[in-house]
């Protein structure tokens, strides 16, 4: 079908990357992303029991691990609120305060920065 056969030209299979960050076992919180192009599954240890810190987390080590790639990376996540937060962090820094992550958000300008002239792209 069209919409499908746009869908694919835009993200392609083996290109795209799908975060996570969640509650495990209801006594802490864990993040993970998966990679399509190596087909692994990252884990990662999170340092506080906060969701949104996980999935941030979560985005922030795949920029970091490719930061030498020349290739368009392709982040996909489930946190609206990671995007939200990541958009108005671009859009208006002022307006976000030290419990918005501003550690995590700095970092990961830090990581896109590196990635330069690199596309590095955040969908949900």
């Amino acid at each position: 079908t069209p919409h499908t056969s746009n869908t694919t030209r835009r993200f392609p299979a083996g290109g795209r990357v799908f975060t996570d960050g969640s509650l495990i076992n209801r006594k802490g919180v864990g993040a993970s992303y998966y990679d399509e192009r190596t087909q692994q599954t990252t884990s990662i240890q999170v340092d506080q029991k906060d969701i949104l810190r996980a999935e941030l987390t979560a985005i922030l080590r795949i920029v970091q691990d490719r930061e030498t790639d020349p290739a368009p990376l392709q982040v996909f996540t489930d946190s609206l609120t990671s995007i939200r937060l990541v958009r108005r962090w671009v859009h208006c820094p002022t307006a976000l305060s030290k419990t918005d992550n501003l550690d995590l958000l700095d970092s990961l300008a830090y990581a896109i920065g590196q990635r330069a002239p690199a596309r590095t792209e955040l969908y949900k």
